[in-house]
């Protein structure tokens, strides 16, 4: 529990960290990591300069370092990651070396992300797959960068990603709508719609192949699947027309979009 203003306000829990540690409200924003930074002050108070002179995107790599193993008696470990350049800190970490990942601690939001997803950061920049796909966004949102990590490697392509693009839940709900439309073609499984999606080769070729998947699905009678199915699908085909006027992150769609050819790829 942390107190901020005398009233109680829930953390992330952490199986060696004290049920209740008192943060001050200058530490308070920083969520799970509010009472490591504590932990690390208090051990070191030379640190406790150096920790408010920190820039986002060395708070994000702060938050790596102390996503990766904490224990009490590691946090001489993580000190040292306070303001230390990115290569020293993997190396102290035994991670892979992981070229993109200053640059993609910059495009962060400023703001501090759940732990589990700073832990999903390597997986996610180790994979060439991936890390092609976020090393060209720019303005980088916490529920794009959650879609990406749950979307499996089937279906990690650039199109798929500008498809979900920040949907709320988006990766989960792509799953869903590959498995109904299998299952009103009378598919014995998802591998005809999976490979449909993964094979489109650019927007708009993925836009027209949704709308063959959704249109064959339409229902004189309406059932709530063939809705589930019509309503996902204008999304997906919503995130991937850049020109429809959608003010949401619509200059952001682009950037991520600019490098596929929008014309000229089979459907």
């Amino acid at each position: 529990m942390i107190s901020f203003l005398g009233e109680p306000v829930t953390s992330a829990a952490v199986d060696d960290d004290p049920p209740e540690v008192p943060i001050g409200a200058l530490l308070w924003p920083l969520g799970w990591m509010a009472h490591r930074a504590l932990d690390l002050a208090r051990a070191d108070p030379s640190l406790a300069p150096r920790l408010l002179e920190l820039d986002w995107p060395e708070l994000h790599l702060l938050a790596f370092a102390m996503s990766r193993d904490w224990h009490r008696d590691r946090t001489a470990q993580v000190a040292a990651s306070v303001g230390a350049p990115v290569r020293d800190v993997l190396k102290a970490f035994d991670l892979p070396d992981l070229p993109d990942l200053e640059r993609f601690l910059r495009h962060l939001p400023r703001e501090i992300l759940p732990e589990a997803d700073y832990r999903r950061m390597t997986s996610l920049l180790d994979d060439p797959r991936s890390a092609d796909i976020v090393r060209d966004e720019i303005d980088i949102q916490p529920q794009w960068l959650r879609n990406v990590m749950d979307l499996p490697w089937k279906l990690l392509t650039v199109p798929i990603v500008a498809a979900v693009d920040d949907e709320p839940r988006g990766a989960e709900r792509l799953l869903t709508w590959t498995e109904r439309v299998a299952k009103r073609r009378g598919d014995p499984d998802t591998r005809f719609v999976v490979d449909r999606l993964r094979t489109a080769r650019s927007a708009r070729s993925l836009r027209g192949r949704i709308s063959r998947l959704a249109d064959e699905q339409a229902s004189s009678e309406a059932a709530p699947s063939a809705i589930d199915i019509a309503e996902f699908a204008e999304t997906m085909r919503g995130n991937l027309d850049i020109g429809n006027g959608m003010p949401r992150a619509a200059e952001r769609r682009h950037r991520a979009l600019q490098r596929l050819r929008w014309g000229g790829a089979a459907v």
